[in-house]
């Protein structure tokens, strides 16, 4: 395997790790509807999770189960961030990054474009992004808690390149353990 076999594999779990460090250390007031009293008293580390965490991308699966496929996950001041990595997903594999700000227990919670904790969609080199104009999502939490969480989430998200191109995220699943 060349360096540049490695290094397409490679690269995808060090830009999820990023992101979720910039994830967590960013705050802003999203438009949220809470229900619930957590109190957000994750460690705030970065979190290799295990469980479920799978969605639908423009109709296509997304399974972040595998043997070489990851799930992050972490709880803290009130910012939940769950992703996932699939390595078979495409030809150089692919990560979902999901993060609310003012989780505060369970409820839904409404993502629109400008917030500063868009939902991510990243193939290859290729990011979509519902930090973008017409970016719309959900994100539905059933429970979380400093050692895990649960919830659906679905998005439409566009191409930071701005070529106008947008995926639709659906069907999405976690249940993590971090």
């Amino acid at each position: 395997m060349g360096n540049k076999t490695i290094g397409r594999r490679v690269l995808p779990h060090i830009a999820l790790i990023i992101y979720m460090t910039l994830a967590l250390g960013c705050g802003g007031d999203d438009d949220t509807t809470p229900a619930g009293s957590g109190n957000g008293s994750g460690n705030g580390e970065q979190n290799t999770a295990s469980g479920v965490f799978s969605a639908l991308v423009s109709g296509n699966s997304f399974d972040a189960t595998g043997d070489n496929d990851s799930i992050q996950g972490t709880y803290d001041s009130n910012v939940l961030a769950v992703g996932g990595f699939d390595l078979e997903f495409g030809p150089q594999g692919a990560t979902i990054m999901v993060t609310v700000n003012g989780v505060s227990g369970p409820g839904t919670y409404t993502i629109e474009a400008f917030t500063s904790a868009p939902l991510q969609f990243t193939e290859g080199t290729t990011v979509y992004s519902t930090a973008l104009p017409g970016s719309s999502g959900t994100v539905t939490v059933a429970s979380v808690s400093d050692t895990g969480a649960k919830g659906t989430f679905e998005f439409t998200a566009f191409n930071t390149n701005s070529d106008g191109t947008s995926v639709d995220v659906t069907d999405g699943i976690f249940d993590v353990t971090f």
